[in-house]
């Protein structure tokens, strides 16, 4: 009787500690898995942080231009953009994504600079000639722009843009006006002169007629 009772309580007592050691794993489970979740959370919001932090670089690098100030601009180390295109392909894709379009740009740039400049030179060059032209056509406008293969229109915005071609072409004017005015005054004279020997001799013609 004495050792049944021992018995059952060596029993009881056992599973009460199987119990308390099940309860304690459980909990035990409980706090690893509540840490995992905590880790892992903990990455998806580093992980969601990095993923901002280059796409913002990548957004800096496009306005600015420039990788170091795009990283300051970020907030980031040059050296950790360096180990992105080492180890993100995707990351890598669009940096030289972005740098194709900056080069495709600077380029275009160049080559937009670079016409403008010729243009600006042809048309430095058609102004000159169309000064020298303009002058020997005695101001005939319309003359010089078809000698020259340009319009009116061009020739009036060459001086409304060129003080210096305007007044240049203010002068030629003036000059030609004065040339003008001096080869009328010579031909009126002339004129005149023949008109009053005309005269004088229709008037000796008269008289001798007369007398």
């Amino acid at each position: 009787m004495y050792v049944n009772t021992l018995f059952g309580l060596f029993v009881e007592n056992q599973k009460a500690a199987g119990l308390q050691r099940l309860k304690e794993w459980r909990e035990q489970e409980r706090i690893k898995q509540e840490e995992e979740e905590r880790i892992r959370l903990t990455e998806l919001e580093r992980q969601k942080q990095i993923r901002e932090q280059k796409t913002s670089v990548l957004q800096k690098l496009q306005e600015i231009g420039n990788v170091e100030i795009a990283c300051q601009e970020a907030g980031i180390e040059f050296h950790t953009f360096n180990i992105w295109l080492e180890e993100d392909s995707t990351f890598a894709s669009s940096y030289n994504e972005i740098v194709h379009r900056m080069e495709v740009r600077k380029y275009e740039e160049a080559e937009r600079k670079r016409i403008a400049q010729v243009i600006e030179a042809e048309t430095k060059q058609k102004k000159t000639q169309f000064k020298i032209l303009f002058e020997q056509n005695k101001c005939d406008l319309l003359k010089t722009c078809s000698e020259l293969g340009i319009s009116s229109a061009n020739y009036l915005e060459w001086r409304r843009v060129d003080s210096v071609f305007n007044d240049d072409m203010n002068y030629i004017i003036r000059e030609n006006q004065k040339v003008i005015n001096q080869q009328y005054r010579e031909k009126r004279a002339k004129i005149i002169k023949k008109v009053s020997f005309i005269i004088g001799a229709l008037t000796i013609l008269w008289v001798l007629v007369l007398g």
